[in-house]
């Protein structure tokens, strides 16, 4: 059974499959034809390396080049893909719109929320400035949640859940652009992104267990990282985040230093190095 997570008191979500489009969209049914092919190279993950899309599913890529058994693949949106993995977690996978860079998510818990009846839906196309102000609806599953609101205020992450008594106890958290029509915020110590729809219908809140890099197999590699005491991992990370600054995608690279640092919470004196390096390279 998928474990719980406490959002806040008289909260509780576990992790429920997100919905992929009943009926893909030309937008997203284009965007899975581009990934037909690709092999990305994973980089701070630990067992999964690599990965390719058949045209049907994402497949795990052995060092030899051969595919393993297919995971099972939901396109969530435009550039976002979701594979459900056989333990507590799945993995959410936001690829940038040259196809050169990906974002790999360990998500743990997973909520959807869509417009409330009669709200006509707008596209985004200038994010955050297009979802500031949107209330979104969480979409009743067999969890049987409370009656639940996502929004962005400009500066805020909003969580709204109904109480018994009908009022509204709202968890105001403040929040980063992290990425393609995603907003970053932490939730009582743990890391949530709340991801737009690129028609403006539906949002989703994803809690995060660990964020890695990636990158298209040919593109330039990635530096490797000289500072002592990471681990091979971390040292992946921060050379991908030196080539995401190097290319211009600065959200990306900001969102890897964020996790990065987290990771080395505990380790005071790397931290500080680490810390000195990123200001020496912005």
């Amino acid at each position: 059974m998928k474990r719980l997570l406490v959002l806040f008191p008289l909260f509780l979500a576990g992790l429920s499959p997100a919905r992929a489009v009943d009926e893909p969209t030309p937008a997203i049914m284009a965007f899975a034809e581009k990934l037909e092919g690709i092999t990305w190279n994973l980089l701070g993950t630990n067992s999964l390396k690599k990965l390719r899309f058949d045209g049907e599913a994402m497949h795990p890529v052995g060092q030899n080049g051969r595919e393993g058994t297919a995971y099972d693949t939901s396109f969530i949106d435009v550039g976002i893909v979701r594979l459900d993995f056989t333990g507590n977690n799945t993995g959410w996978y936001f690829f940038d719109a040259g196809l050169r860079f990906i974002t790999p998510c360990t998500v743990s818990t997973e909520l959807v929320f869509e417009l409330g009846e009669g709200k006509a839906p707008r596209p985004v196309q200038r994010f955050p400035d297009d979802v500031t102000g949107v209330a979104y609806q969480l979409v009743k599953d067999e969890r049987g949640l409370h009656a639940t609101q996502l929004r962005w205020s400009g500066t805020q992450l909003e969580l709204a859940v109904q109480q018994p008594d009908q009022s509204w106890k709202i968890e105001k958290m403040t929040g980063t652009v992290a990425g393609d029509r995603v907003i970053e915020a932490q939730l009582q110590g743990k890391t949530v992104w709340a991801v737009f729809g690129s028609d403006g219908q539906e949002a989703w809140l994803i809690e995060l267990e660990n964020i890695f890099g990636g990158e298209r197999e040919g593109a330039p590699v990635s530096p490797a990282s000289a500072i002592t005491g990471l681990t091979v991992q971390q040292s992946e990370l921060l050379g991908h985040i030196t080539a995401l600054k190097t290319a211009g995608d600065k959200i990306r690279a900001a969102t890897l230093e964020r996790q990065l640092l987290r990771l080395l919470a505990g380790n005071a004196k790397l931290l500080q190095e680490v810390e000195q390096h990123f200001k020496q390279t912005r």
